[in-house]
């Protein structure tokens, strides 16, 4: 697994992706189609205009699934992780086309247990890995 510094040409990608785990903006008329595609853990997800915010507590998270196909999009978020040492717990942003298929390609960011500065990404295309790298980024606490 490579460490390495996030180059700074890289930056608005990671912020633009990183962003999408617990608030994820979207247009209003979008929102209802994202709160039908929920498939579980509905109570942890909320409406309010146009931001969707998804709640992880020790009861679980939500996973949103689209029905719609994007070739491109832009996604914005704010991400926070819990204070300290978070073993065991990997908060995670990813987008994933064709899941369940053994075929599907993949973008993930992964924020790690026992340093929430430390953020590991990974692709897949046709459902093999291609990239794995770790980072570290400036998180405020």
């Amino acid at each position: 697994m490579a460490t390495a510094i996030l180059p700074r040409k890289l930056l608005p990608i990671f912020y633009a992706l990183w962003a999408l785990l617990l608030l994820i903006l979207v247009h209003s008329a979008e929102a209802q189609t994202i709160l039908s595609s929920i498939d579980y853990s509905p109570q942890q997800v909320s409406i309010s205009g146009s931001t969707v915010t998804i709640k992880m507590d020790r009861s679980g998270g939500a996973r949103i699934r689209t029905p719609q196909q994007y070739a491109y999009d832009t996604f914005s978020a704010y991400i926070k992780c819990p204070a300290g040492d978070i073993s065991g717990f990997v908060p995670a942003f990813y987008t994933s086309s064709l899941e369940g298929s053994g075929n599907q390609d993949e973008i993930d960011f992964e924020f790690l247990g026992k340093n929430p500065q430390a953020v590991q990404t990974n692709y897949y295309v046709n459902g093999q890995m291609v990239h794995r790298r770790q980072a570290y980024a400036h998180c405020e606490q």
